[in-house]
């Protein structure tokens, strides 16, 4: 199991929308595809995320650095003991010759791609990313409701 590409667009948004602090119009987003080898019901696995809104898209440094650097690494060294994709060893390496710490100019392209190795990752073992996290992070156990709140 692989990752044979990762491609990055940036699109438009296309509005008028405004908020009390910023208006939207004008910006642009980052969609993201991990295309895997793998197939289900015939068609290539593909995981997809965009950027938020909010925010301009960010493909320069995921294509100049983290995209390159995933593309690069040894497939066997992005794979779990059962032999699927790692998000964990995925974002290793996208943060290889990186500094510690964190600036946010790579936290919005990194978490992007991550998203969309994790969508991929969910589609390969037919489960809804929220039971892989709490899967692999919380011994299955999970919320029955989220809370949220109303922003913008």
């Amino acid at each position: 199991m692989r990752i044979v590409d990762i491609r990055e667009k940036t699109f438009p948004l296309r509005t008028n929308m405004r908020n009390a602090a910023f208006d939207l119009s004008g910006l642009t987003t980052s969609v993201v595809a991990v295309v895997t080898d793998q197939k289900r019901d015939g068609k290539t696995v593909v995981g997809y995320a965009w950027g938020s809104l909010g925010k301009h898209a960010c493909g320069a440094p995921m294509r100049a650095r983290f995209i390159p650097r995933v593309l690069e690494a040894k497939p066997d060294s992005l794979l779990d003991d059962a032999g699927v994709i790692d998000p964990e060893k995925v974002q290793a390496a996208m943060n290889t010759k990186e500094k510690q710490g964190g600036h946010a100019e790579r936290s919005v392209p990194i978490g992007i791609i991550d998203t969309a190795v994790w969508d991929a990752v969910g589609k390969i073992q037919e489960k809804p990313v929220w039971r892989l996290l709490a899967d692999r992070y919380n011994g299955g156990k999970h919320l029955t409701s989220v809370p949220c709140y109303v922003g913008g």
